[in-house]
């Protein structure tokens, strides 16, 4: 399945992406907690080593595989590691200079916080306040930084709407260099995230929105 899941064939990628679901969900179905956990390290390791592939298509079939793991019910002693390992396995993404492999990376990351809900307090916490230090770099050196950092803001404010909430303010602190970045990619995704919260704070109440309208 993995081999597949590296294949340049986009059809086979998503087929052996369907694949692992299927087996994780027999899986969780049939071992042990603890069994299931030593499964999960296992299985950590080979999605690491294709994150960090200096391949394209290496790192597209392992974000492609980690969504179609994202939903999946683990065993109730095994949820908090399920966040902390797909989480990790989202940073290694987002940490990438190519912008699909980050785009996807960021979806996924949306996907994780709405899947989860209170699960993911202090990743949201965490992921929120590393975007915000990543707006603040300067240079072509962190381009692709900032560019992750209004992706992840954008999925954090459309999926995770109340814990998102108490950064409203210091995102519009952080957020107009990022509106003014010499790169129109940076630009385009900076406006993006700002309409996400932007939708967020026209669902409070008058006297909130009015803050900021």
């Amino acid at each position: 399945i993995l081999n597949d899941i590296k294949s340049k064939d986009s059809d086979v990628r998503a087929k052996a992406a369907k694949q692992l679901r299927s087996f994780f969900a027999n899986q969780i179905k049939e071992m042990s907690s603890e069994n299931f956990s030593r499964f999960l390290d296992d299985v950590n390791s080979k999605i690491v080593r294709l994150v960090n592939s200096s391949k394209t298509e290496d790192k597209i079939g392992a974000l492609i595989a980690i969504d179609e793991l994202i939903d999946l019910d683990y065993h109730q002693e095994n949820a908090g590691k399920k966040i902390v390992t797909i989480a990790n396995w989202l940073r290694l993404g987002l940490g990438s200079n190519n912008v699909i492999v980050m785009t996807m990376a960021s979806k996924a990351l949306g996907r994780l916080v709405r899947t989860e809900g209170t699960l993911t307090v202090e990743y949201v916490d965490f992921e929120v306040k590393r975007a915000l230090e990543w707006l603040e770099l300067q240079g072509d050196r962190f381009e692709s930084r900032r560019f992750a950092a209004v992706l992840v803001l954008k999925e954090l404010a459309d999926n995770s709407p109340t814990l998102f909430n108490q950064y409203v303010g210091v995102f519009f602190e952080h957020v107009w260099t990022t509106i003014r970045d010499p790169k129109l990619g940076i630009r385009e995704a900076a406006i993006l995230a700002m309409r996400a919260v932007l939708r967020l704070i026209s669902k409070r109440e008058n006297r909130s929105r009015h803050q900021w309208w």
